[in-house]
């Protein structure tokens, strides 16, 4: 479901790098002009634009994001646990299937600005330390499975792509903006977190940090 339908109603197109809204001017009948203009109390009260209307909605947005409980998860805290499938439809149990195992968890979508480019560079990265026992899982947040499926075929990567459509895992790991990823120690604690743009260089040495000898044991 997209905004119009959400607010019931069309939206202004915006034009350029910000939010427009045309104001609209009612013609005045003849003989207006100099007309006395009635007290605050008696004008007539008009409708509020829908940006207004959009407007509530971001803050409501907002705010629910940053509801007390929602946590933020640090290095050192317990990654919560959670059961997703992916687009062949295998159900995926963390950390059950990966007791032991480090695991790399990176929320994203299509829309991310930098998840197309970053998510193909780090393709062989996962593909060459995936034979130490390092595993990445792409966790989708808030998209349906045609949409995760279009995107992972436009990329190409190999490693699993996971369908949170309600966006509750991407809740409980306390994500507001993607992408964001956790590098998770075998014994299931997180180790360090990725957020926004970074390189591949960066992803690569927080997921060999897990592979190294005494991490998370």
């Amino acid at each position: 479901m997209n905004l119009r339908q959400i607010l019931g109603m069309d939206l202004p197109v915006s034009s350029g790098g910000g939010l427009s809204w045309k104001r609209r001017h009612l013609a005045r009948p003849p003989g207006a002009q100099g007309r006395a203009r009635r007290p605050r109390s008696q004008e007539r009260r008009t409708p509020k634009s829908p940006w207004a209307l959009l407007m509530a909605v971001i803050l409501a947005v907002q705010t629910l994001s940053c509801s007390p409980a929602r946590r933020t998860l640090k290095p050192g805290d317990e990654a919560p646990a959670f059961n997703l499938k992916t687009l062949d439809g295998k159900e995926i149990r963390f950390p059950g299937d990966f007791s032991g195992r480090p695991v790399a968890i990176r929320f994203w979508a299509d829309w991310c600005p930098f998840c197309l480019t970053e998510m193909s560079e780090i393709d062989p990265i996962v593909t060459e330390l995936s034979g130490d026992g390092f595993t990445l899982l792409a966790v989708n947040a808030g998209q349906d499975e045609q949409t995760v499926r279009s995107f992972a075929k436009k990329v190409g990567f190999r490693y699993p792509a996971l369908i949170d459509e309600e966006a509750a895992t991407a809740r409980e790991y306390g994500v507001r903006a993607l992408p964001v990823t956790f590098f998770i120690r075998g014994d299931g604690r997180i180790n360090a977190k990725l957020a926004g743009e970074s390189r591949p260089q960066a992803f690569e040495k927080l997921a060999r940090d897990l592979l190294k000898p005494g991490v998370g044991q």
